[in-house]
């Protein structure tokens, strides 16, 4: 079977729709994209390397490396979590979390971030080719925890 994978557009227009959401509600935060362009370069790169074997090997790539990356000015790990979830959808799997786990989950992985790479700061393309560690793993597992196949 084949994967339906994502595409450059998935992930310009979720994070837009974020930016969007955040001019109608005050409450959504989203800043600096006038100062920040988008780097449509790293998402491209993203892309291109994702495997294409396993449903949630695929997932986990995308999660951690657009997280990792920063290709956005802000919205980042909220725009991974939608495209994750349009991407497991697209495969016949549920994806759902409350936005406490969401928290809890972006808290972690601050951490551990900054464990394995000695920064909060984007890291660039060369995630794409590194070999899983520990913040692939905590990826992995949030997603495995919140994931079903659809009926």
């Amino acid at each position: 079977m084949t994967m339906n994978m994502l595409e450059l557009d998935h992930f310009l227009d979720t994070n837009e729709e974020i930016h969007q959401r955040s001019l109608k509600d005050k409450k959504i935060e989203y800043g600096g994209f006038e100062d920040y362009p988008i780097r449509t370069g790293r998402l491209e790169a993203l892309i291109k390397k994702a495997p294409k074997d396993d449903v949630l090997d695929t997932a986990t790539y995308y999660l951690k490396n657009m997280i990792l990356m920063q290709p956005f000015a802000d919205a980042n790990h909220r725009t991974a979590l939608m495209v994750v979830e349009l991407f497991l959808k697209k495969n016949g799997f549920e994806f759902k979390y409350t936005a406490d786990e969401s928290y809890e989950f972006q808290k972690r992985l601050y951490s551990l971030r900054y464990k394995v790479y000695h920064t909060y700061e984007e890291i660039g393309t060369k995630v794409l080719s590194e070999g899983k560690n520990e913040v692939y793993a905590y990826c992995k597992e949030f997603l495995e925890k919140h994931l079903s196949k659809r009926n």
